[in-house]
């Protein structure tokens, strides 16, 4: 991992599974147009991140608790806990939600058989996966 740009990649503080730390690159010289999603100039506004990997229940405690600023997604059954909480923002940043992928692994059984993958293809409704 070499960083994002205006990131540089800390290896000394990766621990694999656990955190993925971030500096920021005084070396980068962001690209003149805004920002747009994935192109254009990006700024690095605060000096450090870190990404951290934590289980679901962890995860909320520590944003309750003020261990962490912010969580990229919750389980729909914890966002009631944390809409009771003052101290959390609960925001709605993509409502087009996130994209679905099913993939049978076709090595072992029972979906190393092609008629039951079809079955199963069959099946599913994607109004129903919506």
């Amino acid at each position: 991992m070499i960083g994002s740009g205006p990131y540089k990649f800390v290896p000394g503080e990766f621990v694999p599974g656990q955190r993925s730390v971030y500096l920021k690159n005084t070396d980068y010289v962001p690209r003149s147009e805004p920002a747009n999603v994935l192109a254009g100039g990006k700024i690095a506004h605060i000096d450090r991140v870190e990404w951290r990997s934590l289980d679901p229940t962890t995860a909320t405690a520590a944003l309750i608790t003020g261990e962490v600023d912010f969580l990229q997604s919750v389980g729909v059954d914890v966002i009631p806990v944390l809409k009771k909480e003052k101290s959390v923002q609960v925001v709605e940043y993509d409502p087009e939600g996130l994209t679905n992928i099913v993939r049978f692994n076709v090595l072992h059984p029972p979906f190393n058989n092609k008629r039951l993958r079809q079955i199963v293809l069959e099946a599913m409704d994607q109004d129903d996966v919506n």
